[in-house]
């Protein structure tokens, strides 16, 4: 890949259109409330809906484009098998991740989607990512998940310090994540020096 900004397709189009669309509702509903007194409440609803949708569009790309930043075992992603990230939490962010996916592969491998129910065995699963509140119930079982070369990503603080790859945060209103050098390579994986240069921190040092 050339980079975390990827050259657009037909799938980024779509969720760039998305994405502004969103953006175009959020700034409409500001608007709007400043002429409607008499419902703030109804009208700062609407204004955290938009943004927390747009908070989950931008984190499923980021999801997505992970996959081409990471060096997997060869015993853990055989030639030509596909990469699999597997989400805990909403249905909504598995079928983000699938429509990134639809149209794109990742170093030749498709990428693929699903919802990891409580119970369902991780085996396979390449990215693990854990949405509150399903990270906060398995914090202290994180470092022990299998299978052990499987990425995991969070949205949690303190999350780096129980064993997560990579935890988002949001930044003056942006997305941004901090990287665990350590626990990636105690997970047997290579971060690639471009993604951890875009990170906002990272802990540790590579080897």
């Amino acid at each position: 890949m050339s980079g975390v900004a990827c050259r657009a397709t037909t799938a980024d189009v779509s969720a760039d259109r998305r994405r502004r669309l969103l953006l175009g509702r959020l700034w409409a509903t500001i608007a709007l409330a400043a002429f409607a007194p008499a419902a703030p409440a109804a009208a700062q609803v609407v204004v955290d809906e938009a943004a927390a949708a747009l908070e989950r569009s931008v984190k499923a790309a980021f999801v997505f484009k992970f996959a081409g930043f990471v060096d997997w075992p060869a015993e853990a992603l055989p030639p030509d098998a596909p990469i699999r990230i597997g989400v805990m939490g909403e249905e909504t962010i598995v079928q983000e991740i699938t429509e990134a996916a639809s149209s794109r592969t990742v170093e030749g491998r498709r990428v693929l989607a699903k919802r990891i129910e409580p119970g369902d065995t991780l085996e396979g699963v390449h990215i693990l990512f854990m949405r509150d509140p399903a990270f906060r119930k398995l914090a202290s079982a994180v470092a022990d998940l299998k299978p052990e070369a499987m990425l995991i990503v969070t949205e949690s603080p303190g999350a780096l310090e129980r064993g997560s790859i990579v935890n988002f945060a949001v930044d003056d209103g942006r997305v941004r994540f901090d990287l665990s050098i350590e626990a990636a390579e105690q997970r047997g994986l290579k971060l690639s020096s471009r993604l951890i240069t875009v990170a906002r921190h990272a802990v540790g040092r590579a080897r």
